[in-house]
């Protein structure tokens, strides 16, 4: 895939994932700069939209990025595949958060 197809596959991506998760997360990801895809005031994303999914070493590294990035808030790898989307985390995040 050509750059700029890619560029705009990601630009799309993020822009559904920003719709699917519905209010108070915004595109902060941009071309040339090393922030995050998506944020909110307490979570950021990086948003993958690959027809094959990336390696779970991928997505532990993107974690490590996102939490070295801003460690105050919660970090997730948000991934579209075959029209859904999954989402990764660390469990002792969701631990803390959720039990």
């Amino acid at each position: 895939m050509s750059g700029r197809k890619s560029r705009d596959k990601g630009y799309r991506g993020e822009r559904e994932a920003v719709k699917f998760l519905q209010g108070g997360f915004k595109r902060t990801g941009y071309a040339g700069t090393d922030n995050p895809d998506v944020s909110s005031e307490w979570a950021i994303i990086s948003v993958k939209n690959k027809e094959i999914p990336p390696s779970l070493k991928a997505c532990i590294t993107e974690l490590i990025k996102l939490e070295a990035q801003e460690p105050e808030k919660e970090q997730f790898v948000m991934i579209k595949v075959n029209h859904r989307w999954i989402i990764v985390e660390r469990a002792e995040q969701f631990r803390e958060a959720r039990c």
